[in-house]
């Protein structure tokens, strides 16, 4: 007892012996354990983080890296678990942040209904889960950007620029098979059908077609795919296109200059996000932007009131309802977009590239 009110710095031990403890205890080199003080306290002062998508993707390591520092703000660890975002690594990984009884977890992005369903044993038994990414409302506290929106007030910055043809890059299969989802895909959908603009086929290039993602040597394959279906398509391909995220759009960019295209003379772009890139393309990407900040903070402050770390007032105290934030979107104009041209863009494609 001695020993332990010594190395835990408790006044009840006399200074002299306290030191020769201490001193005895780095001399050996004793480290405690940390899971053994958190097992006979009942608290491992410990948060998860399981991350469900590549920590390369700029949007989620900016957000890893503010959640990081408002756990060391205030005094807990961190657990991080980074996972491909497939089902049986994110079960692992969220059993092993249950057997280290973390006191809270963040886990995202989780989008979709059927993806919390998929993981709802698992997030029960976890205290005080935090989710993020969401687009569907889920039974559980969660933050949501709404990309819905961002997407048609996207659409409609086409629009009022005298773009008719406009098409959609990067977008994700499961997008499509899910209409009634508030989505990117979904949010173009409608606002084809809300300015009554033609819908094509060949104006859509799924992610999965070309692995656009964050892989800037997929370019050559993109631009193969553009010079496929302008040399199909005529004169009926799009002035102006919706890109899954800005990295989409700088490929887009890209691609369309080696098919002898230039942004926004002849084709308009428009990506989200609002990541770094934007302004190091040329030309500049308009996009739609998100308050990270104010989305972390969101979750973090939905932890602290969970983990009882601050005084709440009678009506917090009661109230046990799902937390919900969603984050609004901010338009944010650049040198990608422009006026539609009235000369058909078709004609600057080289057709024996």
């Amino acid at each position: 007892m001695t020993v332990s009110n010594a190395l835990n710095y408790r006044k009840n031990v006399a200074e002299k012996t306290a030191n020769r403890i201490r001193e005895y205890a780095q001399k050996i080199g004793y480290q405690p354990s940390h899971m053994a003080r958190s097992l006979s306290k009942g608290k491992t002062k410990t948060i998860g983080i399981c991350l469900r998508a590549s920590p390369r993707n700029p949007h989620y390591s900016t957000v890893l890296d503010m959640l990081s520092q408002h756990v060391r703000e205030m005094g807990y660890t961190l657990n991080i678990m980074l996972t491909n975002g497939q089902l049986d690594q994110v079960k692992q990984a969220l059993t092993q942040l249950a057997e280290h009884r973390v006191e809270a977890t963040v886990v995202g992005p989780l989008g979709y209904m059927y993806q919390y369903k998929e993981l709802e044993k698992e997030l029960t038994r976890l205290p005080n889960v935090q989710v993020f990414g969401a687009v569907e409302n889920l039974p559980i506290d969660y933050c949501m950007q709404d990309v819905y929106r961002g997407s048609l007030e996207a659409m409609g910055h086409l629009h009022d620029l005298g773009h008719h043809q406009i098409g959609y890059a990067g977008a994700i299969t499961l997008e499509t098979q899910l209409p009634g989802v508030r989505n990117r895909y979904t949010a173009y959908r409608d606002a084809l059908n809300l300015y009554r603009l033609p819908y094509d086929e060949n104006w859509l290039i799924l992610e999965e077609q070309c692995c656009l993602g964050f892989n800037f040597h997929m370019v050559d394959e993109l631009a193969q795919i553009l010079m496929q279906r302008y040399a199909q398509c005529n004169d009926n391909m799009p002035t102006a296109w919706l890109c899954h995220n800005d990295w989409v759009a700088a490929q887009m960019i890209k691609a369309l200059k080696k098919l002898n295209l230039s942004v926004p003379e002849d084709v308009s772009i428009v990506g989200m996000g609002n990541d770094s890139i934007c302004i190091i393309t040329e030309p500049t990407i308009t996009t739609f932007a998100y308050d990270i900040k104010q989305y972390v903070d969101y979750m973090m402050n939905v932890i602290v009131k969970r983990l009882k770390l601050e005084p709440e007032s009678e009506d917090e105290s009661q109230d046990h309802a799902v937390k919900v934030k969603v984050i609004e979107p901010q338009l944010i104009l650049r040198e990608s977009t422009g006026p539609v041209s009235s000369p058909s863009q078709n004609e600057k494609v080289p057709r024996d590239a």
